[in-house]
């Protein structure tokens, strides 16, 4: 079995993004237009700096990859997902 290099940190959220078109989501905005976000998932890894959360900092809602210095912005989760988990694969060697 694989080990799994994240935890995630808001397990409702983490499930209806998962399923649902962010713009089907309730969602509290003031913790929205926080620059990180809701974080709903991160890396184990304590020094890696990185995370995914649905942000509105600069209109509608959309998924937020971070690592380090780079914010890259998705819409959709699939996207959001597949960048996030590859970096993963680059933080963990």
């Amino acid at each position: 079995m694989e080990k799994v290099n994240y935890k995630v940190v808001n397990a409702e959220l983490f499930e209806a993004v998962k399923n649902r078109p962010l713009k089907e989501i309730i969602l509290p905005q003031e913790k929205l237009v926080d620059e990180k976000g809701i974080v709903i998932a991160q890396s184990r890894k304590a020094d890696a700096d990185l995370f995914i959360s649905i942000t509105a900092n600069d209109g509608p809602s959309r998924l937020l990859v971070h690592w380090g210095d780079s914010n890259d912005y998705y819409q959709g989760w699939n996207m959001a997902w597949e960048e996030f988990t590859w970096c993963l694969e680059i933080a963990q060697k």
